[in-house]
């Protein structure tokens, strides 16, 4: 999950996205350009949809690519890039203007590009790419809008993070058991983690430790960025699939899809990971996310064959405030864009 308000997001990720209101830097802000709160989800199909946060209603379906994964924001806000899967084994990257919801074009990718974040500085966006033909990260510059650079993996690697200061690149490696750790600029590798079926990657808010779920195992792993050491592993429900932090109380949020269908909830943990409260409606959790200033914090809510859930909820209480049902394919990932 992004520092940055995004959801993340999961299973594939999810990625967290990760993009939860925490060690964000400063947006550079667009005077000329007027913007409301929304939510961008993205939803396995041809469409992006976008939610008025202020009126809490669904205004509009942005088109994209087939089978679109995940989103992330540029630091100002002006632009979205969405993963889609496309077709015929390859995949794109497309851009979106935030200013009117409008797909402004697609960046060409060999493989089939899932999880996705954008540096803080906003002149680079990492994109994991999953397919058969190529299990790789590449770089895209943003400045361009072209593939900058490109790193074959040899696994795929659906959920990715970047640390708060642009240096590492964090990817998972499910199928290899380990978190791999690149040098963001040139994709080196600088170090391994062991960890059993790693999925979610999500970095903390003070950017000192990585979280990372592995529903293999039922399992949290708390990882020090520093000496790249796990430092604690704890359960976490059934089927563990993303971690956030709550900015407000330090409380760590994980999304459990508890292995049946539409019975998954989100676990409330304390800061001695001690389950304590959970979210819980129909379906299964497949993204949240934290407003910037810990204020609000919305969840999403998937349901095999049936409407889905976008709740509003207290982070203090946890408990809903409103309440938008949708239906569209699967909703993947959600990112979020403050108003002005």
């Amino acid at each position: 999950m992004r520092p940055r308000v995004k959801s993340w997001s999961f299973s594939s990720l999810l990625i967290f996205l990760l993009l939860v209101g925490c060690g964000k830097k400063n947006p550079v802000k667009n005077e000329s350009i007027p913007r409301i709160a929304k939510a961008y989800i993205t939803r396995n199909d041809d469409k992006v949809s976008v939610i008025d946060l202020e009126q809490f209603r669904e205004i509009k379906d942005i088109p994209v690519g087939r089978a679109s994964q995940r989103v992330a924001l540029t630091p100002d806000y002006n632009y979205a890039y969405v993963t889609c899967l496309e077709e015929d084994g390859g995949g794109a990257v497309y851009k979106v203007r935030v200013r009117d919801d409008t797909t402004l074009g697609s960046i060409k990718l060999g493989g089939s590009p899932n999880g996705i974040v954008i540096s803080y500085d906003g002149k680079r966006a990492y994109v994991a790419n999953t397919g058969s033909n190529s299990k790789s990260i590449s770089i895209v510059n943003l400045g361009s809008d072209k593939v900058e650079k490109t790193m074959e993996l040899g696994e795929p690697s659906p959920s990715i993070a970047l640390t708060l200061d642009d240096a590492k690149l964090l990817v998972a490696q499910p199928s290899a058991n380990l978190l791999l750790v690149i040098d963001a600029k040139d994709l080196s590798t600088i170090s391994q983690v062991s960890l059993y079926q790693p999925g979610a990657v999500t970095v903390s808010c003070n950017g000192e430790y990585v979280y990372v779920t592995s529903a293999g195992s039922n399992s949290i792993s708390k990882i020090n960025l520093n000496s790249l050491t796990e430092i604690h592993s704890f359960q976490a429900g059934d089927h563990p699939d993303g971690v956030a932090e709550n900015p407000v109380n330090d409380d760590l949020l994980i999304c459990n899809w508890s292995g049946r269908l539409n019975e998954g909830n989100i676990l409330i943990l304390d800061s001695t990971f001690v389950v304590h409260d959970t979210i819980s409606v129909a379906g299964l959790p497949t993204a949240m996310a934290f407003s910037e200033d810990g204020a609000n914090l919305w969840v999403i809510f998937g349901v095999s064959g049936g409407v889905h859930s976008f709740l509003s909820i207290d982070p203090n209480d946890y408990l809903t405030k409103d309440s938008l049902f949708f239906e569209c394919g699967w909703p993947m990932d959600m990112a979020i864009v403050p108003g002005e």
